[in-house]
C-alpha cells in the first residue's frame, strides 16, 4: 500500500504542477494557440497568420477541419514544424530562420503554420466508410496517412507557395534547381524511390519531388483537381491498403481526377522537366557533392563549409560537418579541411590574415518548450589557432564580423526573435557597445572602410541590405525577393537576389550608384571573382552542391524599381484583444483546455473481443494525449473476462509535467498486479563532440500482487568524436520481499559499452560489451543470447562481447510500387560473438562467428528498416542460418 500511496502523491502534485503551470490559451472557433507566458505577442501573430490564409488552405485541400490545436515551442535557433492529426495538433517552432532552405519568405509563420495546416486538412480528408470508421475507433485510421510521402510533403510544399510569390520553397530557386539537375543527368526518381530518403541524391527527397510533381499537376490540370483526388481516394475502403498496394485505391484516384493514370502523370512531369533544360557553359570543380555552402575567395583559395554523411553499414553511417580550403592556380589542388565538427556553422565563418573564425550550434537550458526538455540551441563563436579552438561569445547569435583589433561585431536575437541587437564586443574585457537594436533580424554585417553593411529582414518582408547611419537603418538594395549580402569591397557590393523563382548575382557600385548583373544561369549561388575573367560559384547536381567556373560576364543591369507587397495586418502586439484583424472573436484560456484535449482518446478507440472455448473478455484500448506535451501519450486498456467476472486492465501514462523530469507510469491488473513508475533526467545535454549527454535515473517495480519490490537506478552517458561515438550505460539492481531493508534478497550490477567507429572503405565497426554482476538474478535478466545460440550464457556473471564490421556492398536503389517495397542498399556484416563466465567455467563459454547479409528496405511508405540472412557458427559446431530484422541481433 505504501508504495500506491507514493504514487498518489507523486500523481496529485503533479496535478498541481499542471494547474500551477505557465501555459496559456489564445483561441478561436477554428484554433486553439497554446503558449507560454511572455509570448503573448507571438501566439495573436501565429492566429492573425493562420487565420488569415485558412480559407484559401480550405480551397486548396478541399476539406475544413472542426478545430485544431496549436503550439508555440521556443528550441533556439532549430527551425522546424509538425502535424499530428492523430492528436489534433500542430507544433510551430519559433526561431525565424535567415540562411537556409526556409528562409525564403516574407513571414516564418507565414511558411510554417500554413504549411502544417495543409498537412492537417490534407490528412484528415475523409468520408464514406473510412470517415465512419475513423470517428468510431479514432485519428489513427484517417485513411489518407496511408499515403507515399511525396504526396504528404508534396502538397504543403506547393501550397506554401502559393500564398505569395515571395514567399515558399517552390519559389525560392533551389527546388527548382535540384530538380532540373537530376534532369540533366537523368536521375529523376521513380514515385517508389521518391517515397523514400537515397543517397542518390542526399539534396532532393520527397519535399522536393513532391512539391515540383505537385507544381507541374496544378499548372497542367488545375489546383482543383488536388481536391478532387483527395475526396475519391479518401472515401474508398480499399485506401486503407496504399500502403501496401497503391495500385488498388490510389491509381484510381488519380486516374478518376486526371484522366491518365498516376504512372502516365509522373513520366509526363519527368519530360517536361527535361524538355525544359538550358544549355550551360562550366567547369566543374568539386566533385564530392552533398551540401556545401558560404563559398569565399582568401588568398588565392577558395572556402565553403560542407556538411556531408559517409555511409558505413545498414541505415547507418557518420555525419561531418567541415569548414575547407581549395588552393586555386594548382592542377593537383585537393580541398583541406581547417575545421570538423559536429554541427552547422550557423552565424557562418571568417578569414582575418591567418585567423580563421567560425560559428557552431550548442545546447542551453532555459528555453520554454517540451519537445527538448528546455533545451534550446544557440551558436557559439570560436577562434582557431595552430593547436585548438576556444570559444569567443556565445549566445542567440544570427551573424558576427571579426576586425583587426580582435573585437567582433555581433548580431544577437533579442528574446523571442522579436529583432536583433547589434553590439561591437571585446573579448579580452567582455564589454559591449551597441550600435543598433531594432525589430529587424540582422544576419549578415559586412565592413568597407569605415561603414557598415547589413542583411536585415523586417517584419513581413524578405531580407534586403542596408547602411548603418548613425544608429539608423538606410536601405541600399531592396526588392519583393531575397537580396543576401556576400561581400563589400573596393567600393562595391556582391550580393544574391532570389526573385522570381531564380538565385541571380549582383554587383552594386556604391559610388556610382551603378548595379550590374552575372550573366549566368537561372542558379547562381555565392559568386566569386578572383579577377575580372573567371568567376566560381556553387551549384547542385544529383550529387549534391559542387562548386563550379565560368568566365565572368558582368553587365549594367537598369533594375525596376518594385514595392513590395503590403503586409495583410500590422505586427500584433498583444494587449487582451478579444478580436482578430477581422473581427473574429478571441477566447483566452488557461492550463484548463489542455487537460480536456487530454482526456480525449481521439488517437484510439479500438473494442477488443478475446475468447475461447469456456471464456469471453470483451473491453477497449484508448490512446490520447495533450497538446502541450505534458501528457506526451496515454493508453488504457481494460477488458472483462466473464468466466472470472473481473476486469483486467493496464494503464500507461507517460509524463513530462515535472520537467525535465521525465516518467512514465504502467499499472497491469492481470494475474501478477505490477506497478512500474520509471523516471530519468537528462543532468547534461552537448551537441558538439566530447562527453554529450549524462542521463540519470529510478526505475521502481512493484510485482507479483505486490510480494516483490524492485529498484534500479541508472545513469548513462554518451561520447563522440569525428567518425566514432560511445554510450556506456550502468544498472544497479535491487529487490525486497517488502519495502523493509531486511529483506531485500538481490543486489546486482549491469553495464553496457556500445561503440561505433568509422572504419577504413566506409565501413563501421560495432561492439557492445555486456557486462554484469547479479549473483541473485536469472541468467536471462543478466544476458542476452550471442548470435547462432538460442539461450544466453548460462550465469550471471561475467561478459559478452558483440563485434561486427558492416559496410555496404551492392547498390539497389529501387523498388515496385505494388506491392509497395523499396530497397537501398545491400550491406555485408562479418560478426565474432563471444561470452565470458568470471567464474572461468569452461562449461559457460560460448562463441561464435559469421556473416550477414543485410538489406536496407521501405516498405509501406513509413522509412527504411533492416532485413537479411545470418549465417553463424557457434564454439558446438552449429550452423544455422536464421532470418534477421535489424543488426547486432
Amino acid at each position: 500500500m505504501k508504495i500506491i500511496k507514493a504514487i498518489l502523491i507523486l500523481c496529485l502534485c503533479s496535478a498541481a504542477g499542471m494547474l500551477a503551470g505557465a501555459v496559456k490559451t489564445m483561441g478561436t472557433d477554428k484554433f486553439t494557440v497554446y503558449y507560454h507566458t511572455g509570448m503573448e505577442d507571438e501566439a495573436l501573430h501565429a492566429r492573425q497568420v493562420i487565420q488569415y490564409y485558412r480559407p484559401r488552405l480550405e480551397q486548396l485541400t478541399g476539406n475544413t477541419y472542426p478545430h485544431a490545436a496549436i503550439k508555440l515551442e521556443d528550441m533556439g535557433n532549430l527551425v522546424n514544424g509538425f502535424a499530428s492529426p492523430t492528436g489534433n495538433l500542430i507544433g510551430l517552432y519559433m526561431y525565424p530562420p535567415t540562411n537556409d532552405e526556409l528562409s525564403f519568405g516574407e513571414d516564418w509563420f507565414q511558411i510554417v503554420a500554413p504549411h502544417e495546416y495543409i498537412h492537417q486538412l490534407q490528412l484528415s480528408h475523409e468520408s464514406g466508410l473510412p470517415a465512419i470508421l475513423r470517428t468510431l475507433f479514432g485519428n489513427i485510421f484517417y485513411v489518407q496517412t496511408f499515403q507515399p510521402m511525396w504526396m504528404t510533403e508534396g502538397i504543403t510544399v506547393y501550397g506554401e507557395s502559393q500564398l505569395s510569390k515571395n514567399s515558399g520553397r517552390m519559389n525560392s530557386a533551389y527546388y527548382s534547381a535540384l530538380i532540373s539537375a537530376l534532369a540533366r543527368e537523368d536521375k529523376l526518381p521513380s514515385p517508389t524511390k521518391a517515397s523514400y530518403y537515397s543517397s542518390d541524391t542526399p539534396l532532393a527527397h520527397y519535399y522536393v519531388f513532391g512539391g515540383s510533381f505537385h507544381r507541374y499537376l496544378a499548372e497542367t490540370y488545375g489546383e482543383d483537381k488536388f481536391a478532387a483526388m483527395y475526396r475519391d481516394n479518401s472515401s474508398r475502403i480499399e485506401a486503407y491498403s496504399n500502403m501496401i498496394s497503391p495500385s488498388v485505391a490510389l491509381d484510381p484516384a488519380f486516374k478518376n481526377a486526371y484522366g491518365l493514370p498516376l504512372q502516365s502523370l509522373w513520366s509526363n512531369w519527368q519530360a517536361e522537366e527535361k524538355a525544359r533544360l538550358k544549355e550551360i557553359e562550366r567547369t566543374q570543380i568539386t566533385e564530392d557533392g552533398w551540401n556545401k555552402a558560404d563559398l569565399s575567395y582568401h588568398g588565392n583559395a577558395l572556402y565553403y563549409t560542407q556538411s556531408l554523411q559517409e555511409k558505413t553499414g545498414p541505415n547507418s553511417g557518420f555525419s561531418f560537418n567541415k569548414l575547407m580550403r581549395l588552393e586555386l592556380g594548382k592542377a593537383d589542388s585537393k580541398a583541406e579541411t581547417i575545421v570538423s565538427q559536429a554541427t552547422g556553422f550557423p552565424a557562418g565563418y571568417h578569414i582575418l590574415g591567418d585567423k580563421v573564425y567560425y560559428s557552431r550550434n550548442e545546447y542551453k537550458r532555459g528555453f520554454e518548450n517540451r519537445e527538448n526538455e528546455g533545451y534550446g540551441a544557440i551558436s557559439q563563436i570560436l577562434l582557431k589557432d595552430a593547436n585548438s579552438s576556444r570559444i569567443l561569445y556565445e549566445g542567440r547569435v544570427r551573424a558576427f564580423l571579426p576586425k583587426a583589433d580582435g573585437s567582433l561585431l555581433i548580431s544577437e536575437d533579442k528574446a523571442l526573435y522579436r529583432g536583433s541587437v547589434l553590439f561591437n564586443y571585446d573579448p579580452a574585457s567582455h564589454s559591449k557597445t551597441v550600435l543598433y537594436e531594432g525589430e529587424e533580424l540582422i544576419h549578415a554585417i559586412c565592413q568597407m572602410d569605415r561603414e557598415l553593411y547589413l542583411n536585415a529582414k523586417p517584419y513581413w518582408s524578405n531580407t534586403d541590405i542596408y547602411k548603418l547611419d548613425d544608429a539608423t537603418l538606410t536601405p541600399v538594395v531592396s526588392s519583393p525577393g531575397a537580396n543576401i549580402l556576400l561581400c563589400a569591397q573596393d567600393g562595391k557590393l556582391r550580393y544574391n537576389e532570389t526573385l522570381n523563382d531564380q538565385l541571380k548575382g549582383y554587383v552594386l557600385d556604391t559610388k556610382s550608384g551603378k548595379s550590374y548583373a552575372v550573366q549566368s544561369e537561372d542558379y547562381l549561388k555565392d559568386p566569386v571573382f578572383p579577377d575580372d575573367a573567371t568567376m566560381y560559384y556553387l551549384s547542385p547536381n544529383a550529387g549534391g552542391m559542387d562548386i563550379y567556373q565560368a568566365p565572368l560576364n558582368i553587365s549594367e543591369s537598369r533594375r525596376p524599381i518594385t514595392k513590395k507587397p503590403a503586409a495583410p495586418f500590422a505586427r500584433g502586439k498583444f494587449h487582451g484583444q478579444s478580436t482578430l484583424f477581422d473581427g473574429s472573436p478571441v477566447y483566452h484560456g488557461d492550463y484548463s483546455q489542455n487537460i480536456l484535449h487530454m482526456i480525449n482518446p481521439r488517437a484510439l478507440r479500438l473494442p477488443i473481443i478475446q475468447g475461447s472455448a469456456d471464456s469471453l473478455a470483451i473491453g477497449a484500448i484508448l490512446v490520447g494525449m495533450d497538446a502541450v506535451g505534458d501528457i506526451p501519450q496515454w493508453q488504457i486498456q481494460a477488458v472483462y473476462d466473464t468466466q472470472r467476472k473481473k476486469v483486467i486492465g493496464d494503464l500507461a501514462v507517460g509524463s513530462r509535467i515535472l520537467s525535465p523530469l521525465n516518467q512514465d507510469l504502467i499499472i497491469s491488473s492481470d494475474d501478477n498486479l505490477s506497478v512500474t513508475l520509471n523516471n530519468s533526467m537528462n543532468l547534461y545535454l552537448r551537441q558538439n563532440y566530447g562527453l554529450n549527454s549524462i542521463n540519470a535515473g529510478l526505475g521502481l517495480k512493484a510485482r507479483d500482487q505486490f510480494d516483490s519490490y524492485l529498484a534500479y537506478p541508472f545513469i548513462s552517458q554518451s561520447l563522440s568524436w569525428a567518425g566514432g561515438q560511445v554510450g556506456i550505460r550502468n544498472t544497479f539492481i535491487t529487490e525486497y520481499s517488502d519495502l523493509s531493508l531486511d529483506s531485500r534478497y538481490r543486489t546486482g550490477w549491469q553495464g553496457q559499452l556500445a561503440l561505433r567507429q568509422k572504419f577504413i572503405a566506409r565501413s563501421e565497426l560495432n561492439s557492445t560489451l555486456n557486462l554484469a554482476y547479479d549473483p541473485d538474478a536469472d541468467p536471462d535478466d543478466a544476458f542476452y543470447p550471442l548470435r547462432g545460440y538460442e539461450h544466453e550464457m548460462a550465469t550471471n556473471k561475467g561478459a559478452t562481447l558483440r563485434n561486427s564490421l558492416y559496410f555496404p556492398l551492392f547498390k539497389i536503389r529501387e523498388g515496385l510500387w505494388t506491392p509497395q517495397i523499396y530497397m537501398e542498399d545491400i550491406n555485408l556484416g562479418l560478426f565474432y560473438d563471444m561470452s565470458i563466465p568470471q567464474e572461468n567455467n569452461k562449461l559457460f563459454e560460448q562463441y561464435s562467428y559469421g556473416l550477414e547479409m543485410i538489406a536496407e528496405i521501405g516498405a509501406a511508405f513509413m522509412g527504411m528498416s533492416s532485413a537479411g540472412l545470418r549465417l553463424s557458427k557457434t564454439k558446438e559446431g552449429n550452423i544455422a542460418v536464421d532470418v534477421i530484422l535489424g543488426i547486432g541481433l
